[in-house]
């Protein structure tokens, strides 16, 4: 009879420690890849708080307790209860953050208004967003270089905010003596993004400030979030959400690099970075649609993309991929998330530039 008691005891205590253990743990392995979650965690600081689905309160957390957190919206954090069958939310007020490590080189600077982390890479100084660990549909149907629609799985990476402008790279040249070329320097107002630079010389930059250029993959997920839309605010083209031939916004124009003068004599050109927030991807990720074409690491390769295939090679010959239109460009068909160019890693013109990425 006493051993029964005695086993019993056992069987309590295991299943309270699994309770305690599940309340922290249960995100690590549902959140976000592994033992990384995406979004790191919160600890409850408030001597007693709510967690709400809707407007209606679900549980109540204690002081002390920690949760990874899925998503964030706003001021609140989406987290795992262990006696909830789905997340639920916890406003910021009532816990403290803690973000998940980060390379080496890069700091943690904040979540931005699309609920992903951003950090700072300290040696160019480049804003990068985490993009979780995932599976996407990549390509389109409107377009036999596009075809057919398949998934593609990546692992945790960073990629750049913005392109990187003339100031960043001016800087890299001077700290290197890296020869670009000339045509560069002629356009290089320090916030708009670096033109006349061929994929040699956005790896360089890349390998120099620790970084490496985006696969396409990579960029595509970024841009369009994963969910097949055409363009990275949505499936309803804006002229104006973008820096192309078709955008008319006077108050942007006048700002323009100019380039071209065309048949109706209208100059265009390149904008400061960032001159578009209403046409931000779905991570956060400014310009990528219009503005400058965008170098990707991986060689122009017919689909599906199989990462595994030598087109990721760094070192191999051939054309490679740039992303993302350009001011030059005449339809909106040009900047779609979909759309890519082959173009040969030697050009350098007035309309290709890049943006940086990083691996976990």
């Amino acid at each position: 009879m006493r051993a029964s008691f005695v086993f019993m005891d056992l069987l309590l205590t295991l299943f309270l420690v699994v309770l305690i253990f599940s309340r922290v743990a249960i995100g690590e392995e549902k959140g976000a890849q592994g033992k990384d979650p995406f979004f790191g965690t919160v600890t409850v600081t408030a001597e007693k708080a709510p967690i709400m689905q809707g407007k209606e309160k679900v549980a109540t957390t204690n002081r002390g307790e920690t949760f990874c957190v899925f998503q964030v919206k706003g001021d609140w954090y989406a987290i795992q209860y262990s006696i909830m069958p789905s997340k639920g939310w916890i406003h910021k007020d009532n816990v403290t953050f803690k973000p998940p490590s980060c390379p080496l080189g890069m700091v943690y600077l904040r979540i931005n208004d699309k609920g992903f982390l951003e950090y700072r890479n300290e040696k160019d100084g480049s804003v990068l967003i985490r993009i979780p660990a995932g599976s996407f549909n990549m390509g389109s149907n409107l377009s036999g270089w596009e075809s057919p629609v398949h998934k593609v799985h990546l692992d945790v990476y960073f990629i750049g905010k913005y392109e990187v402008t003339n100031e960043q790279f001016a800087r890299f040249v001077s700290e290197t003596g890296y020869d670009a070329g000339k045509y560069w320097r002629e356009r290089a107002r320090e916030r708009y993004p670096v033109i006349y630079v061929s994929w040699v010389d956005a790896v360089r930059y890349a390998e120099w400030a620790g970084l490496r250029l985006p696969s396409e993959a990579e960029w595509e997920s970024a841009a369009s979030g994963g969910d097949g839309r055409r363009w990275p605010w949505g499936n309803e083209i804006d002229n104006n959400l973008c820096n192309s031939w078709e955008m008319d916004r006077s108050d942007l124009v006048t700002s323009m690099l100019h380039m071209r003068f065309d048949i109706c004599k209208v100059y265009r050109g390149t904008l400061p970075v960032g001159s578009f927030p209403g046409g931000a991807s779905p991570c956060g990720a400014l310009d990528m649609a219009g503005n400058v074409g965008e170098w990707c690491s991986n060689l122009y390769e017919l689909y599906p993309y199989i990462r595994g295939d030598g087109r990721e090679d760094i070192n191999a010959p051939g054309y490679r991929v740039v992303r993302g239109g350009a001011w030059g460009s005449y339809n909106n068909g040009e900047y779609r998330c979909a759309k890519r160019f082959d173009i040969s890693p030697d050009h350098r013109v007035a309309d290709i530039g890049f943006r940086v990425a990083r691996s976990f």
